[in-house]
Parts: structure tokens; C-alpha cells; sequence
């Protein structure tokens, strides 16, 4: 069952946006979507964060970042997001708390992103490309805060972040320092390997207390869906074909016309199905798995180790995600990062 693809609550939302702009840089965590209209409020109306402050904001075995520093990259930060924006301009009692948790943690991932870049060799040629990303950067810049501003225009990139509380040469430096990191992940993971699970399962959905079953969903309680998941789990433990009672109980559109198979890494899947993915045992026919979409009966066919390089296409930047956020944040816990905010 894969991930869902809703805004991933916290801050980690946000951290990587800009490697989700530059073409050849993956993001590590999904972004959120408003409205139009509520985005061009936040983007008008709220004040971008003071950088220059010359205090220390943290440290780590590699140096150092100033409060202004760290403001300016949390800038560029809200610049895309503007949830993050509004939180950062509000005073409220809630979102005050939420700034130091949010400031604590983008200096987590900003020390570790400076670290890990100064490790990575660029040659000339890997720095035209950088070159070349910024620039593709900068009118991507352009052309979001036309969008955010009621197709505004604006003449160049200084015009685009006047009064966003960062500097081009700031945006060019956080650029080419996501790029180095990219490229130095990727150099740490391409002999790394992957858990391939091969499984099938039947889906029972159910409509939560208080809502409306969606268009095409079959309208049940919680109770009912259980007894529906036992139900299909019974018969399957009676040696019931699994292609033909997925035909008859799933409501996954993705597998119920193909046995409810899955075979692909398991790092897409919601947390309760993918944990049950990589630890039922082999043929057995699970109890009902309760996860954000229903319940789950499920059977693992088969586990294998392979490649990354190996991975299928429409998997592959899903697997590197997920390793390079392992790399990442064992490389976060050895560098020894002292807050100061």
C-alpha cells in the first residue's frame, strides 16, 4: 500500500525544498501545497527574520553558523513555503513553541548539509554543472514569486527576493552546498543494497466517525471492516485463492486487479504495512493490519537483497531517497552539534 502522498506534518516538510527545485537534485521529504490565495497573503504580509545577528546559533567538529546565517537559510526556506513563513511571523503561544523546535532542527540539517559538503571533490566539470543549476535556479525563483505575488513581474532575480530576508549570493551557496551533498549521498549509496519484498494482500477500507465515504469507496464503520479483513483472512487460511478473494474483498485500485501483488522496496509504504512487510513470515496469511487506508491481510512471498542500481525505474528515486536520508542522518549523529538557540 503506498505512501500517501498528504503534506508530511513538521519540519522536515520543508528542509530540502530547494533540492526539489534544481532538476538534478532529489528532495528528501515532500512539500505542501496551498491555495493561491492564502499563499499570496503569507507571501505578502509576512516578515522575513533578521540576520544580522553575529551570535552563535550552534556548532559542530566542522565549525560553526551565526543566528544570521541560520535565519537567512530559514528564509529561503519559507520563501517556498509559506506555512513556514506564517508560523516563523506569528506570535501565538503554539507557533512561538514550534519556531524554536523548527530553528533547532533546520540548524540539525544545515550544519550537516555545510559538513557533508565540504567533504565532496568537485571537478571543473561538476562545477559548470552546479553553475548551470544555479542559473536555472534563479528563473525558477522568478517565475514562483511572480505566481505568489498575482503574476507580479519582476525584471531579475534582486527584484524576485527584495525584502525576502536573503541575498542572491545566500541562495546561490545554499544551492551549490544541496548539490554537493546530492552528489555526495549518491557517491556513498551506488554499492549500497535494498530489501526487495515480493507480497499480496487485500485491502478493506472504512470511513472514519464523522466523514463521508469518497466517491467510489463503499461506505462501512471501522467494526465492519474488521470483520470483513477476518472474514477474507479466513478463507485464505482455508487455502482460498488469493487472486480471486482480492477480486472479491480489496478496495486497492493499485493491486486488486493483480492479485494484490506488490513486489517492489518497502520504503514506500505507510509505516504499519511496511513493518509487517518485512517481518511476517514467509507464506503466512497475517491478521488484519490496521493502517490510514483500512485493514490489511497480508502475505509475504518473498524477500531479496539487490543492487540499487538494480531497482526498477519508477522505484529507483524513491530507494535513493531513503538511503541517502540514512547516510544523512547517521553523518548528522557523528559530527557532534552543540545548540545554542
Amino acid at each position: 500500500m503506498q505512501r500517501s502522498t498528504k503534506w508530511i506534518a513538521g519540519i522536515v516538510a520543508v528542509i530540502f525544498v530547494l533540492g526539489s527545485i534544481i532538476a538534478t537534485t532529489s528532495s528528501y521529504w515532500g512539500s505542501t501545497k496551498n491555495n493561491n490565495s492564502t499563499q499570496n497573503t503569507t507571501q505578502t504580509t509576512a516578515k522575513p527574520l533578521d540576520t544580522s545577528s553575529q551570535k552563535i546559533a550552534a556548532e559542530y567538529k566542522g565549525g560553526k553558523v551565526t543566528e544570521g546565517e541560520l535565519n537567512a537559510y530559514i528564509n529561503i526556506n519559507s520563501f517556498f513555503d509559506p506555512q513556514l513563513a506564517a508560523i516563523f511571523a506569528s506570535t501565538d503561544k503554539t507557533a512561538v513553541a514550534q519556531q524554536k523546535q523548527a530553528r533547532q532542527e533546520f540548524a540539525r540539517v544545515y550544519l550537516t548539509k555545510k559538513y557533508i559538503a565540504s567533504l565532496q571533490k568537485v571537478t571543473p566539470a561538476d562545477q559548470k554543472k552546479i553553475d548551470q543549476q544555479g542559473k536555472q535556479l534563479e528563473q525558477q525563483v522568478i517565475q514562483f514569486a511572480q505566481m505568489m505575488n498575482q503574476n507580479a513581474k519582476f525584471k531579475n532575480i534582486q527584484e524576485a527576493i527584495s525584502g525576502k530576508g536573503f541575498t542572491q549570493s545566500q541562495l546561490q551557496m545554499v544551492a551549490e552546498q544541496d548539490a554537493k551533498v546530492d552528489m555526495y549521498l549518491l557517491k556513498q549509496i551506488e554499492n549500497k543494497t535494498y530489501e526487495r519484498v515480493k507480497l499480496r494482500h487485500i485491502l478493506v477500507s472504512y470511513t472514519a466517525a464523522g466523514t463521508q465515504a469518497q466517491e467510489g469507496q463503499t461506505s462501512r464503520t471501522e467494526a465492519q471492516a474488521k470483520t470483513r479483513a477476518l472474514e477474507a483472512k479466513k478463507k485464505l487460511d482455508e487455502g482460498g485463492d488469493f487472486a480471486k478473494l482480492t477480486k472479491e474483498y480489496s478496495d486497492d485500485p493499485g493491486s486488486k486487479d493483480k492479485g494484490g501483488l506488490y513486489d517492489s522496496d518497502v520504503s514506500g509504504f505507510v509505516p504499519e504495512f511496511a513493518n509487517a512487510a518485512k517481518t511476517l513470515p514467509i507464506g503466512k496469511i497475517s491478521d488484519p493490519i490496521k493502517t490510514e487506508y483500512g485493514f490489511h491481510v497480508m502475505k509475504v512471498e518473498a524477500r531479496t537483497q539487490d543492487k540499487i542500481a538494480n531497482a526498477p525505474k519508477d522505484q529507483l528515486e524513491q530507494i535513493q531517497s531513503t538511503k541517502k536520508q540514512e547516510v544523512f542522518s547517521q553523518l548528522q549523529k557523528s559530527i557532534g552539534i552543540k545548540l545554542h538557540i
